[in-house]
């Protein structure tokens, strides 16, 4: 099965229920680095729609409370960053 890791810019589409969908019917296996999450994860109410897409992948570790901590953390420093 081929793999599809996921970079924090690319994370915001899984939030999308079409393309997660796409991907999988594909026979794509969805991937997202912790590591990756900890970078994107805002702590926030958008965070909802990443939430729901996480379900359908595998996150290798740091483990995904530490990642979402350490996103946590990065929002409250950088919270007006901005992502494009």
């Amino acid at each position: 099965m081929p793999s599809c890791i996921f970079d924090s810019t690319a994370l915001d589409e899984l939030g999308s229920p079409e393309w997660r969908l796409a991907f999988l019917e594909a026979g794509y296996d969805l991937v997202v680095p912790t590591v990756v999450l900890a970078e994107r994860w805002t702590g926030r109410p958008r965070d909802h729609q990443l939430r729901a897409g996480l379900r359908a992948t595998r996150r290798p570790p740091l483990d995904e409370p530490g990642a979402h901590a350490a996103g946590d953390l990065r929002g409250k420093v950088a919270p007006t960053r901005r992502r494009a």
